[in-house]
């Protein structure tokens, strides 16, 4: 019996390890549907959240304002896509985040250049950052060393914003920004630097999967991260059910040894 409990036990404890983290896009108020989840200019950040989350059925894609905090409370991670122009988040919004930062968990902020100054100052606001005013088209170098920049020798860009200062910079402008106690939250001032066409250079390549599987809370080796099968809830019970039982059955048909 006490064999069976430790094997019970022990499916019980692995579970978790198997339990796809889940993710949140919020894609409202869109300036175009270009540079979202699941589109033409997207494809490759796509698949590399698809990969780091376990499968599509672990992303969750939402046109409505982050202003209910009962939808965000089972949620791994969230993404917040760029809005138009002179949008901002509504204050409720801005409630919501902060407390989901405060829980430890990780955030991206997508922002753009100058053109976007009131929606990158309002995303910026979350985290106590300001928009600079200033655009790049360079192409940057890291000068942090981490899992968002493991592999990434350089980063293009293409008529991006830069924060002013406050936050990690992870490259020598201040276009993508590590932020909170935590460092659970990036800001991006670029949708570019991870589409298909200028996000196309390998130092961009390598910078989609790290940021995907940052947000999804792993480390990144500077490759690949495996696909994991994802599972619900009850399937995975069930699972659990059937091979404890398989176990059990099996234990009980063992011949007891000879006693003399």
């Amino acid at each position: 019996m006490f064999r069976r409990l430790s094997f019970a036990a022990a499916v019980l404890f692995l579970l978790p390890a198997c339990w796809g983290k889940t993710l949140l896009i919020c894609q409202f108020d869109p300036y175009t549907p270009l540079y979202q989840y699941n589109a033409s200019n997207w494809t490759g950040f796509t698949a590399a959240l698809n990969t780091a989350f376990g499968g599509s059925s672990n992303i969750t894609v939402t046109s409505s304002q982050l202003t209910n905090a009962a939808a965000l409370a089972n949620v791994d991670a969230i993404l917040v896509d760029f809005r138009t122009m002179a949008a901002t988040l509504a204050a409720g919004e801005v409630t919501n985040l902060q407390s989901f930062i405060a829980s430890g968990r990780r955030i991206v902020l997508l922002g753009e250049n100058s053109s976007w100054t009131v929606w990158d100052n309002s995303i910026l606001g979350v985290v106590g950052g300001t928009f600079s005013g200033s655009d790049t088209s360079a192409t940057l170098t890291p000068i942090v060393s981490n899992s968002l920049t493991a592999g990434v020798t350089s980063l293009a860009t293409s008529g991006d914003g830069i924060t002013a200062a406050g936050g990690t910079s992870l490259f020598n402008l201040n276009v993508v920004t590590l932020w909170g106690a935590g460092q659970n939250v990036v800001t991006m001032l670029s949708v570019n630097t991870v589409d298909d066409s200028a996000g196309s250079a390998a130092g961009n390549v390598q910078f989609k999967t790290n940021l995907a599987t940052w947000l999804a809370g792993g480390p990144s080796s500077g490759g690949t991260t495996p696909t994991v099968p994802a599972l619900s809830e009850w399937g995975l019970l069930l699972l659990a059910i059937l091979i404890i039982g398989t176990a059990a059955a099996a234990l009980a048909m063992r011949p007891s040894a000879s006693r003399s």
